[in-house]
């Protein structure tokens, strides 16, 4: 314990206060000014580092005196006894109290400081010399003036105390001649000590001595790029309570004893030579606005949004704003009941010069909102006295967040217990109380909504699109569909639907987000454990890190504007206000990743979209890593480039991704995985977020432990019954699944307005081979089903007359042909006429083969007539991926088709296909042709999938694997010398 008391005696720590002695010391030097301006006492904390299991580490917390008295030896014209107590906390939470003695002497004749140790006997007298400092090296600042603005010093020392080398390094802050506040790090290296130790030295001074208007400084603790000020007590038996951003570099505090204090980021612009400053100079100074009986104990404080309205609520349920015009909380309207809940917007009034705010209050205990609008003379005074208009709250509905969406008059509010509650304004003029026209209640679960924020105006259209997030750890982005108003029944039909829900990687705790207009990004943050974090949704990446202790505190985030991904972080940490500021995010991202495991599956959207840069199209990709990630492939307007982004990830599967298929009109996107996982998802498009996606139905498992994979699937629609209301007309889809135990389930999705559903209409088994893949054989003969299993058979499967109108059987396997050796790994099925009674299927096998299977059918009822033509060693690997590139039906003869193929070989093969229609032999193969066109070498690795895309030049196809690679251009040469219908 003893040593551990030196420890703590040996590390003082500097940071100083936020209070300057009276008047600056004239005449003298650096040094003794310094001196001088120790006397007095300190607050210190100190932390403790040691490498040693001996000697514990931990926190020291107390009061550092230096108590003047006379000189005790000649040659020293000063002396101080310094005395620290306090109580050190090891990191196994054990404490103890703690305390040491020095003696501080200035000698003139040397201008240097010296520190002694104090004999144990009494504590007083002096023992042996410490170390001594020297602050300017006998350069002689004879007055005030001399000095600059802000400067820091730093002076370094040493000391063997037997083996053991003591490095002690003082950082001294100076403004205006004053010491505002200082720092003492000690590195003790040795045999028997090994610890750093890092003290913070601030001035105590007694609640009386602030006054309104008086600025008091702060020295930073500062890196390269982030800078970290420490605040200290600005006040004694106060504690700080309510945050909020005045401008980028200033903010408004509140405190439990009602005060109200202004702080300031003052950047230091200090370059004077001889003098050490910090990393980024960057000083505090606070200001007290007054103090104020209706904010004491209790008050919540809000910035309106788009303006720099600043509303302050009080224990009495007094509304007051901060007037910066005359530097005071001034009243602005009284409520019966403590005020719980505040928000506020900037609207526009009929003159761009006058600025129209819309405010929401939410009183303890009131089953209703208030709403005021009020222009810019309302809040000075000029009241307005027009009654407001109040929102029924649904029972059990404490108010969390709220949005007003201006164009459409309809207020968002969200509740502690999840529930979205929706209001139309329009109704005022016929209510006294507004009811909720729509709930939202299965969004967030049963947890805090904590943000409702619209998204910002595009191009002066105010969108219809909100963003929420909640402490379930997701956000979701919704659209509202406003129908019309009936007036006679006073209704109003809001249709509110989510149309992206995501969770960002710092989950659970969402607290904030902003939209960034300059990147088009969206910028949310929130805790993740002890952390305070900042995600850049947009780019899926981390731009801020701070190490505040989790997200049981008072704290206020305002991100930058200049688009540089930085921003400011306050917060209050053990009663002592931290802030934490950079310039831009905490690493530069050299290339962004896809997956973090091999893509397993990839597919492209049917359909094209024109934006501002070209035509895109949506190519889904799935990974081991378990995440869907959705990109943007095409081609800018003047066709010189391809262009290739990612648009967005999006997670709910447990296990691996093992297939992809778009709808027809590439609206949904079914993901299939192990655990018998199978997924829809809407996806469009969404400003700021690049795309949205939302998962809307879930396949039911079809076994109670749902241990088999999928392994396959295949996707038809559902011709539209037109029903007596067109909107309620239902559509869907037959989805077929093939399983790990080559079962094959043949399910119903349909959905009608809201309403999802699977329906089981049928399953079937292959034998004990595993199934690999399934497809439909043309767009009208879905009733046709082509399997492909392990034993390198393809299957033919009759499932019902039409199972376009629901009306299947049990499927059974109705033909099978051999066409590899062993299994097939890859499917692609081309109809060679528009009814699909004759078509193309190629196959790729384990063997390095590719079969070319021509099926004609008579009727759809009938057996398959199948010819075979294969081509042995096609690649020198197994074939893990076909596709068809280019070739459509048609009633002409020949016709031309191109696939590629690609496999473990790293090998990407262009194949034309040409194929006599009109005369068909007996032999189904003569009527078929194959020619090798190119052989192309890839960098990735294991390929799983290819996909055809549209390229600047025609016509290419994206290779998957580990990693992603595109070739460009595939047909050009093809359709130079073919043509799909000679």
């Amino acid at each position: 314990m003893q040593d551990i008391a030196l420890q703590l005696a040996e590390s003082q720590e500097p940071y100083g206060d936020n209070f300057r002695p009276p008047g600056p010391i004239i005449s003298k030097s650096l040094c003794e000014r310094v001196f001088d301006a120790l006397e007095g006492t300190w607050t210190i904390d100190r932390e403790i580092k040691s490498a040693l299991p001996t000697s514990p580490s931990g926190q020291f917390s107390g009061e550092a005196k230096f108590d003047r008295r006379h000189p005790t030896a000649v040659g020293f014209e000063k002396d101080y006894l310094y005395i620290e107590t306090g109580k050190f906390i090891t990191d196994q939470s054990l404490s103890f109290p703690a305390t040491r003695r020095y003696v501080y002497r200035y000698q003139q004749a040397s201008d240097s400081i010296t520190a002694w140790f104090v004999k144990p006997d009494d504590n007083t007298a002096v023992d042996y010399l410490f170390h001594e400092i020297r602050l300017n090296d006998g350069n002689e600042l004879s007055t005030h003036d001399s000095l600059p603005a802000t400067c820091v010093i730093k002076a370094s020392s040493y000391h063997l105390c037997g083996k053991d080398h003591y490095a002690p390094t003082y950082i001294l802050q100076l403004t205006e001649g004053h010491l505002e506040q200082w720092k003492l790090v000690y590195g003790v290296k040795g045999p028997r000590k090994d610890y750093t130790a890092e003290a913070s030295y601030y001035k105590k001074r007694k609640i009386d001595d602030l006054k309104p208007n008086a600025e008091y400084s702060a020295i930073p603790r500062s890196q390269k790029l982030n800078v970290a000020i420490s605040l200290d007590h600005v006040i004694k038996k106060d504690s700080l309570r309510s945050y909020v951003f005045l401008t980028d570099d200033s903010f408004l505090v509140t405190t439990a004893q009602g005060r109200v204090f202004v702080g300031t980021l003052v950047p230091s612009t200090s370059n004077t030579p001889g003098y050490e400053h910090a990393a980024i100079e960057t000083t505090v100074k606070w200001r007290l606005v007054g103090q104020y009986e209706v904010l004491k104990s209790s008050s919540i404080v809000t910035r309106a949004n788009g303006s720099d309205l600043i509303l302050l609520g009080g224990n009495d349920g007094t509304m007051s704003f901060y007037d910066r015009s005359v530097d005071k909380i001034l009243p602005m309207r009284h409520f019966k009941a403590k005020l719980a809940f505040l928000y506020a917007l900037k609207l526009h009034g009929d003159h761009s010069e006058i600025q129209v705010h819309v405010v929401l209050a939410v009183c303890l205990g009131n089953p209703a909102a208030y709403v005021y609008k009020f222009s810019d003379n309302d809040h000075h005074g000029n009241h307005d006295t027009r009654r407001p208009t109040m929102l029924s709250l649904p029972a059990y509905f404490i108010v969390t967040s709220s949005c007003y969406l201006p164009e459409l008059r309809i207020w968002v509010l969200g509740s502690r217990n999840g529930v979205i509650a929706f209001y139309d304004e329009s109704m005022s003029h016929h209510l006294s109380m507004l009811e909720p026209c729509s709930i939202l209640t299965d969004v967030h679960g049963q947890e805090a909504i904590t943000i409702i924020k619209s998204l910002p105006y595009r191009d002066g259209v105010q969108p219809s699109h909100f963003l929420t997030a909640g402490r379930d750890g997701h956000y979701a982005v919704h659209e509202i569909v406003v129908k019309s108003s009936n007036t006679l029944s006073k209704e109003t039909n809001i249709n509110p639907y989510t149309v992206h829900r995501s969770t960002p990687p710092f989950r659970p705790n969402i607290e904030g987000a902003a939209f960034d207009d300059q990147r088009q990004e969206l910028i949310m943050w929130g805790f993740r454990s002890k952390e305070f974090v900042v995600w850049n949704a947009t780019k899926d990446m981390e731009t801020m890190s701070v190490d505040c202790g989790g997200a049981h505190r008072n704290w206020c985030y305002r991100p930058r504007k200049d688009g540089g991904n930085g921003g400011t972080f306050i917060w209050t940490k053990a009663s002592v206000c931290h802030v934490h500021s950079q310039i831009e995010a905490s690493h530069r991202v050299i290339s962004s990743g896809g997956h973090g495991r091999e893509i397993k599956t990839i597919a492209t959207s049917p359909t094209l979209m024109k934006n501002d840069e070209g035509t895109t199209q949506y190519i889904a990709t799935g990974a081991e890593d378990t995440i869907i990630g959705i990109w943007s492939f095409g081609k800018r307007k003047d066709e010189s480039e391809n262009m290739f982004r990612r648009l967005g990830t999006f997670t709910k599967h447990t296990t691996g991704i093992q297939q992809l298929r778009w709808s027809p009109d590439g609206s949904l996107l079914f993901s299939a995985a192990g655990c018998e996982e199978f997924f829809v998802w809407r996806v469009q498009p969404v400003s700021f977020l690049g795309v949205g996606a939302v998962c809307e139905a879930i396949c039911p498992q079809v076994t109670d432990n749902g241990d088999l994979r999928v392994m396959d699937f295949s996707v038809t629609e559902i011709a539209r019954h037109p029903g007596k209301h067109q909107d309620l007309t239902e559509r869907g889809y037959i989805v077929t699944i093939v399983y790990s135990d080559s079962s094959l389930k043949v399910f119903r999705y349909a959905f009608t307005g809201s309403v999802r559903s699977f329906l089981l209409l049928g399953s079937g088994t292959y034998t004990t081979r595993c199934l690999t893949a399934v497809s439909y054989l043309g767009p009208d003969a879905s009733n046709i089903l082509c399997t492909a299993s392990s034993d390198g058979h393809i299957a033919f499967w009759a499932i019902a007359d039409s199972v376009r109108h629901i009306s299947v059987k049990r499927p059974h396997v109705s033909f099978t042909a051999a066409v590899h050796q062993n299994s097939i790994k890859s499917l692609s099925t081309v109809p060679l006429d528009p009814a699909g009674h004759d078509c193309l299927i190629i196959t790729g096998g384990d063997d390095g083969a590719l079969g070319i299977t021509r099926c004609m059918l008579s009727k759809p009822s009938t057996r398959p007539v199948t010819s075979t033509l294969h081509i042995p060693k096609a690649h020198a690997a197994a074939i893990n991926a076909v596709e068809c590139l280019l070739g459509t039906p048609s009633n002409k003869s020949p016709q031309t088709h191109v696939f590629v193929s690609s496999g473990s070989d790293q090998r990407i093969k262009t194949w034309i296909v040409q194929v006599t229609t009109h005369d068909t032999p007996s032999n189904l193969t003569e009527s078929v042709s194959v020619r090798l066109h190119s052989n192309q070498h890839t960098s990735v690795a294991d390929v799983s999938s290819l996909s055809a895309v549209t390229t600047a030049k025609g016509v290419g196809v994206v290779v998957a694997g580990i990693g992603m690679e595109c070739f460009a251009d595939l047909t050009s040469e093809v359709l130079s010398s073919h043509s799909t219908t000679r």
